[in-house]
């Protein structure tokens, strides 16, 4: 259960993770000119890793996938004409166990090199988190990415 006040945005970041290891899915979402991870809105009552099974189950064009023993967390807040929106991110890892093509999930998705993410993926630290979960130094459990 979230201890996050109501009026916050829940998001997954899901990170497909490519079965070799090698480069991650990401989106060009209309407006913004960072490449992005697939954004799930999670519910006040789900958590963000069974809102990202539940969709991984849809996804029959997908191989299997197994979770990541690491997840990112993001709170960001944007002022905007109509007021103050919170923002809670959680980037969930998920690892194909085989080949997939990533025009089958968005049509402006494309398969990034890790090495190449630095600032043109959002958040800005996915770049790292990747970097030190392929290379086993970070821990796994949760991690904190705001900065």
């Amino acid at each position: 259960m979230s201890t996050l006040p109501s009026g916050v945005q829940r998001i997954a970041l899901v990170v497909l993770l490519s079965w070799d290891s090698r480069t991650v899915l990401l989106d060009r979402r209309t407006g913004r000119t960072a490449w992005w991870p697939l954004c799930l809105d999670v519910s006040k009552t789900s958590s963000y890793m069974g809102t990202a099974h539940r969709w991984l189950r849809q996804q029959s064009a997908l191989p299997e996938a197994c979770l990541g023993d690491v997840t990112g967390h993001l709170t960001l807040t944007d002022n905007t004409a109509s007021g103050t929106i919170e923002r809670d991110y959680c980037v969930v890892i998920l690892k194909l166990t085989g080949s997939a093509d990533a025009e089958l999930l968005s049509p402006s998705a494309r398969w990034w090199p890790i090495e190449q993410l630095g600032q043109a993926a959002f958040p800005q630290e996915l770049g790292a988190l990747m970097e030190g979960y392929v290379g086993g130094w970070i821990p796994d459990g949760p991690v904190t990415l705001d900065g």
